[in-house]
């Protein structure tokens, strides 16, 4: 049985969006991909053409990418309104039926309860010729057992870093050769 189910999220992050309350950390998680793509080069020439040298630009770059983390956890802390957990509770909801149509039975409660356990980086070459960094995270997901306990699946998440897709199969890490050296006693 060969499960793909293709999701536009980071499943684990979303795990931990669901699980956590609002943190400094957690606005830099769900924020990065915007601020790398927009806010860091807009900030970089600005503060560059306005400051004129690169020690005052990276400081200047602390300093507002600073206020946005302050600004945006002040304002979810002050409305008590974490926005990034409401997003990930749909869509574990929804994934969680997802698996349940491809034969993993399972639960939005019990994914919160997923362990992540491995990660792999690899470079592939796509058809254009243009290397790729795929990245794998390794996650034991709860199921229920047929006879009413629960049982650990593992999964892999697959991502190419730049795309909005993620693909989740079943998988797990291969196992690595690590030679051991003796040691005189």
């Amino acid at each position: 049985m060969c499960v793909n189910i293709i999701i536009n999220y980071d499943f684990w992050e979303h795990i931990l969006d669901a699980k956590e309350g609002i943190t400094p950390f957690k606005v830099v998680r769900n924020n990065k991909r915007k601020w790398a793509r927009l806010h860091f080069p807009v900030y970089t020439l600005v503060d560059t053409l306005i400051l004129g040298s690169l020690d005052k630009t990276i400081v200047c770059l602390a300093i507002q990418f600073g206020g946005l983390i302050s600004v945006e956890y002040f304002a979810q802390r002050f409305y008590n309104d974490d926005a990034y957990a409401k997003v990930a509770q749909k869509d574990l909801t929804i994934l969680a039926q997802k698996m349940n149509d491809n034969y993993i039975k399972t639960s939005y409660p019990l994914l919160l309860d997923s362990e992540y356990y491995d990660r792999e980086w690899h470079i592939h070459i796509n058809e254009s010729k243009i290397p790729e960094l795929i990245e794998k995270k390794y996650i034991l997901v709860p199921t229920y057992a047929g006879d009413g306990n629960t049982k650990s699946v593992s999964m892999v998440q697959e991502h190419i870093v730049g795309s909005d897709n993620y693909v989740l199969t079943l998988g797990s890490p291969k196992k690595k050769f690590t030679p051991v050296l003796a040691r005189g006693v």
